[in-house]
């Protein structure tokens, strides 16, 4: 028998207990009252639902806690691979070895005999830049590449500090080198690419060529990456870490006004008695580092850290840091960890192993406010959640706030989460499910939306104060509701399932935009085209106002003020509300002169680029032109049909390198911006700006 076809036997076991009056099997007579056997039934039903609809994955554990106690559980001992949920198990162990106010140094040393020797402004020798093993050091610039903004160190602020010893001792030339030390770490793993374990390779190659990490080293500044461009898949990975680390320094003093007059390279500093220090800078703490890995699920901050853990402990190599986390975590969770196999510290590699007991104990076990509750996505508003929130409310109850962690490769998809009730009451939960390609499916699949809906709605069966003290009673809560007056848009209705799916035409006419046009049907977000509310119609060119929609629902877009930004689009068009929420949010400035907004006018490819890099933070420059009225200006020529006098150049060069197109049909050297964009082809750009 399958997971998810045991799941639905227990459940439906579960169902028939609770309309004879019987209690879930996992909790004896003794333990709750009718009422509260009522209330834990369908707090499980809601969870059991969330993974065992039709089109769900076979292949699937859940493991739910209330409390800090298990309520539900299958196949929640076995073994899976949990893709960055493993980042979970890096947190943990970093919080716990090092604390969270722990920091990492870069220090600048220069020659103890140079120094005593300055004449004339010179300083005969070379400036060190001793990296401490600080994966945030960055620059501004870089920082700015970054879609969603990360905490992290910048170093500025160490060259600032350089400037002012060095001025302090009337140098301003170097007649040496800018000079990176790496040694922290002896062991030069830029990657785990080449890596086996057991026969089995660690990491796929594309990991590297894709820049999924950057290249690992004691001292990197901006990820390792020299030079950087606007995208992560552009950056360059230098074979020299520490010497690229250097000559980015380098780049930051002779801005400052300091004359180095030899190039940068690489190289250990002198012996600790025979050097001295002219500045340091210490790193974000570790609180804040583990936001990075929770939050943003940064594969290159996890990976530091991991090599840092090992470090501590007795080496820096990824076997020796796999050796000594596993330690740890064991003396932290006992049986617990039973299913855990350690690999990597990012959870790239398909070799971890772990289960979702263990993941949901990770969270369980740590305090409501401790840092690494606070690291996680928040369910619709922060990191790789941002645009995956719980489903419309159907009631005005409260609603939890949902913090998680995602976790997705190629055939697996993870979220392990927590809640918080009204009442004080802890909803905690882990999925993790495997199944070809299930990353196809999207970054906000049913699966995961409804695993959130169904931790936000946890407001049943609170206990009821005798008086009237609000504390207890949600129907008295005397806290503000953040979203009051800040509706959002409404929904409109969409094609149920069962139609869709039993529209053998329809779907086949999807092609190979079937999972994403699934995906919006089944998250209930699709829009039908026929009266009848049945069909999705793929190959149909997509019009304005439903992209404007489409996107408000996305990004979750607070309504407008106004709903008469266009001259074209009356109060009544059932579009209104989306369509200046979408221009009230500067995603659009409309069509032509900007009076208009042409919500009926269908959508060409390249429109539809300058729609997605503006709505998902795709690009940093991509200003509406206000005289034209035109999405973006030209950036290059990144296919041949792509002029670069097109108002839409930047955004499809963007869109190529965030990775969410390769060109159109089955030529990656044409983009064919002027063609019409079907509802089918949209869904695929939709979900894959997500997955970004």
């Amino acid at each position: 028998m399958t997971l998810k076809r045991r799941i639905l036997t227990v459940a439906i076991v579960a169902a028939a207990l609770s309309l004879l009056g019987g209690l879930s099997p996992t909790a004896p007579a003794s333990a709750q009252s009718p009422a509260e056997g009522q209330w834990r039934e369908q707090l499980i039903g809601e969870f059991v639902a969330a993974i065992s609809g039709r089109g769900a994955p076979d292949d699937v554990c859940l493991s739910l806690y209330l409390n800090g106690k298990s309520i539900y559980n299958s196949g929640g001992a076995a073994s899976f691979t949990p893709a960055s949920l493993m980042k979970l198990a890096t947190a943990t162990v970093a919080l716990k070895l090092m604390g969270p106010d722990a920091t990492y140094t870069t220090e600048v040393v220069v020659d103890a005999g140079a120094l005593k020797t300055v004449s004339g402004g010179v300083l005969q020798g070379d400036l060190y830049l001793i990296g401490g093993g600080d994966p945030t050091l960055a620059t501004l610039s870089y920082a700015a590449t970054v879609g969603i903004p990360q905490p992290y160190t910048d170093v500025n602020d160490l060259a600032d500090a350089v400037m002012a010893a060095l001025r302090a001792r009337g140098i301003s030339v170097i007649n040496g080198s800018v000079v990176g030390d790496e040694s922290r770490y002896p062991e030069s793993e830029r990657d785990y690419v080449g890596h086996t374990v057991d026969g089995t390779p660690v990491w796929k190659a594309s990991y590297r060529d894709t820049n999924l990490s950057g290249p690992l080293s004691a001292l990197m500044i901006n990820d390792g990456y020299h030079p950087h461009r606007r995208s992560r898949r552009s950056h360059v990975r230098p074979v020299d870490v520490a010497r690229a680390a250097a000559a980015e320094f380098d780049d930051l003093l002779e801005e400052r006004g300091l004359v180095i007059r030899r190039s940068p390279r690489s190289q250990t500093a002198p012996a600790a008695a025979d050097r001295a220090s002219l500045a340091s800078l210490k790193s974000i703490p570790m609180s804040q580092i583990v936001k990075r890995i929770l939050t943003s699920s940064n594969n290159t901050t996890s990976e530091m850290v991991f090599k840092e853990i090992g470090y501590r402990i007795g080496g820096s190599t990824r076997a020796e840091a796999a050796t000594a986390a596993t330690a740890i975590l064991r003396g932290m969770v006992g049986d617990a960890a039973a299913s855990l196999r350690w690999v990597d510290g990012s959870g790239l590699s398909t070799l971890n192993k772990m289960s979702c007991d263990l993941a949901v104990r990770l969270i369980t076990e740590a305090s409501v406010d401790s840092v690494l509750l606070e690291a996680l996505a928040v369910a619709g508003e922060t990191g790789t959640l941002r645009y995956c929130g719980p489903a419309p409310a159907t009631n005005s109850n409260p609603r939890n706030t949902v913090r998680a962690k995602t976790g997705a490769l190629n055939n697996t998809d993870a979220l392990a989460g927590i809640a918080l009730a009204p009442n004080g009451d802890v909803v905690a939960f882990a999925m993790i499910a495997s199944e070809d390609l299930i990353i196809l499916r999207g970054s906000c699949n049913p699966q995961r939306r409804a695993l959130i809906s169904a931790a936000a709605n946890y407001n049943y069966g609170m206990p009821q104060s005798s008086g009237n003290d609000s504390s207890t009673d949600p129907s008295k809560d005397s806290t503000p509701d953040p979203t009051a007056g800040s509706a959002l848009l409404p929904m409109l209705p969409a094609p149920s399932v069962t139609d869709f799916l039993n529209s053998a035409a329809d779907e086949a006419a999807a092609g190979v935009h079937q999972p994403a046009v699934r995906e919006l049907v089944e998250a209930g977000v699709a829009l039908a085209c026929d009266d009848e509310l049945r069909l999705f119609c793929p190959d149909m060119p997509i019009p304005r106002a439903e992209v404007a929609w489409y996107l408000a629902q996305q990004l979750q877009l607070q309504a407008a003020a106004s709903v008469d930004r266009f001259s074209d689009v009356a109060a009544d068009h059932p579009f209104a509300a989306p369509v200046a929420a979408l221009a009230n949010a500067g995603v659009t400035q409309g069509c032509g002169s900007g009076e208009r907004f042409c919500p009926e006018q269908p959508l060409t490819r390249a429109q539809m680029a300058s729609f997605l890099v503006r709505a998902f933070d795709l690009s940093l420059d991509l200003p509406i032109d206000p005289a034209t009225g035109s999405d973006g200006e030209p950036e290059g020529e990144s296919f041949s049909d792509v002029s670069p006098a097109s108002p839409h150049a930047a955004a499809i060069t963007a869109l190529a390198h965030a990775g969410i197109t390769k060109g159109c049909e089955s030529s990656t050297a044409k983009f064919c911006p002027d063609r019409l964009i079907t509802r089918a082809e949209f869904a695929t750009f939709l979900s894959r700006a997500q997955i970004r």
